[in-house]
């Protein structure tokens, strides 16, 4: 039934389609058929260099080519099929000869009548009996996604590139929500009006031709694997982290981004000197004797210095490299990095404790260390996290210890620092009448009023007490008065005893109890009136 409700909701939605929606879909729509075509230039622009590596080298070239070759006429397939589908469906809500149709090469989109139309999408895509031309679509993204997977290598497989290719020509069903099963055809062309199903496939185009930028940039990249084809030397230094706490250590690589394996370079440590030669370019030598050379490992050298004190530290030198003709080139390097003390940074979002039974916020940072890096740990409290705070949800009174940790290296984690916090109850609310607390009030104030709230002032979190019963008491010529309220709400009965309250007589409030956030039911007692 709810399954039911939530299609037929779906289904009111999309007829219900203002202009101005209208509009956004054909100025969205615009954008991606212009970035399609700037794909397909780009893509062409491939296509053309590699027949200009076939001219140059057949032999090498043709299994890589053949494999490009056979991406475009998959991908040229699927998009062709998209937009033939797309071309189906606009006659489908205009008739015959649509005006949108009327020229041949691309389609006039503002010219398109049933721009709003739901029942033409899911005519031609979904079909009677679901058979509708969605599954010919789907089947055709899944063949030329698992076209493209098989053509990527073994060490490949775990690549980016994988990631990129099953997500853009995704078609899997999308997750239950609420209870309700939907298939990738229903989502992408059931209950959408006219040009939102068109900007879906427009999307769906982009997704086939930057599947087909990324496989045939892959495979010509296998044509010029393995060369070493550079004119610019750079030193490279990359460290594990530029901030190190003390008693870690610093680590850096220094590396040339371009080498030859069969020739490592020399790594030198320690000042050096620059002299400016006539023809504009700069010749380096190290400083003295007292340098230190690195040892290389795979064309890297290893920096490695303990941090013992806190500070600012810099580290400079030259990287050499002999060419095939004998010359020695020499390039520069500086680097710095900070040692600081190992300290932590707990700020309680909201309070200098934590609440009871209530999720609370705390922001927790280290400096030189990213929030994935670090974790915290809790006595008498369950923690979890959300995208930009910690939670800490305190078990009891007393306090809680928080202690925060650091992933200084993988599988290793220090202890960085620990916070104590006082554990408090949530207060009880202040019951309240006409926002008034008790005493002195007007019989015509008193008499409008619809219900008795309860409230915590000045409370930092945003907490809601209903009132889930009170009993309002009063006396008339020596009888007493009393009425039960099983809510909030002031009853009609209650309601006729105070229109009939005479000047200086008193009415009372009482046994008010709230329904606290944890779900229990506690009594914060009575509030008085006297009436003016």
């Amino acid at each position: 039934m709810i399954g039911m409700m939530y299609l037929m909701l779906t289904a009111m939605l999309a007829l219900n389609v203002s202009k101005e929606i209208l509009d956004v879909f054909l100025v969205i729509n615009e954008g991606i058929v212009k970035t399609n075509e700037l794909f397909y230039q780009k893509n062409q622009s491939v296509y053309r260099a590699f027949d200009k590596q076939m001219s140059i080298n057949p032999n090498k070239v043709k299994k890589w080519k053949e494999y490009a070759d056979n991406v475009k006429k998959k991908a040229d397939e699927t998009y062709t099929f998209i937009e033939d589908l797309k071309r189906e469906i606009i006659t489908v809500a205009d008739g015959s000869e649509p005006e949108a149709l009327m020229h041949k090469e691309h389609i006039l989109f503002e010219e398109i009548k049933g721009k709003d139309k739901t029942d033409a999408p899911a005519q031609v895509m979904i079909g009677d009996n679901e058979q509708g031309k969605a599954k010919d679509l789907k089947k055709k993204i899944n063949e030329f996604r698992e076209y493209c997977l098989k053509l990527i290598d073994n060490k490949h497989k775990d690549s980016a590139l994988v990631h990129s290719i099953e997500s853009g020509l995704n078609t899997k069903d999308p997750k239950v929500r609420e209870g309700i099963t939907e298939t990738w055809e229903a989502q992408h062309f059931e209950h959408w009006p006219l040009m939102g199903t068109l900007v879906i496939m427009a999307g769906l185009q982009t997704n086939i031709r930057n599947a087909e930028a990324e496989m045939i940039n892959y495979l010509y990249a296998h044509i010029t694997e393995g060369e070493l084809n550079f004119n610019k030397l750079e030193a490279t230094v990359i460290p594990n982290s530029n901030y190190v706490i003390k008693g870690g250590q610093y680590e850096a690589a220094v590396f040339l981004a371009a080498r030859d394996t069969t020739k490592p370079p020399t790594i030198l440590i320690g000042p050096y000197d620059s002299t400016k030669k006539a023809d504009g370019t700069y010749e380096y030598e190290m400083r003295g004797t007292n340098y230190e050379t690195l040892p290389i490992e795979e064309g890297r050298g290893r920096y490695k210095r303990a941090a013992t004190t806190p500070g600012n530290y810099v580290w400079q030198g030259l990287i050499r490299l002999t060419t095939p003709d004998g010359l020695t080139i020499s390039k520069p390097f500086k680097q710095q990095y900070q040692v600081g003390e190992a300290t932590a940074v707990v700020s309680p979002t909201k309070m200098n404790v934590f609440y009871l039974g209530l999720e609370n916020p705390v922001d927790v940072s280290v400096p030189g260390f990213t929030p994935n890096q670090i974790s915290i740990n809790c006595t008498n409290a369950s923690v979890s996290k959300t995208k930009k705070e910690w939670m800490i949800t305190p078990k009891a009174l007393g306090e809680v210890k928080l202690t925060v940790q650091v992933e200084i290296s993988k599988g290793q984690r220090r202890a960085m620092g620990v916070k104590e916090f006082r554990v408090k109850p949530v207060p009880d609310p202040v019951p309240m009448v006409a926002g008034m607390r008790g005493g002195d009030i007007s019989k015509n104030v008193l008499a409008a009023q619809q219900a008795v709230i309860a409230e915590l002032p000045d409370f930092l979190f945003d907490l809601k007490f209903p009132v889930v019963s009170f009993t309002l008491y009063t006396s008339s010529k020596g009888f007493a008065i009393e009425e039960t309220a099983n809510s909030g709400a002031i009853t009609t009965r209650q309601k006729e005893i105070l229109r009939g309250l005479s000047i200086n007589q008193k009415v009372i409030f009482e046994n008010i109890k709230v329904k606290k956030p944890d779900g229990k039911i506690a009594n914060i007692g009575s509030i008085s009136f006297k009436v003016k």
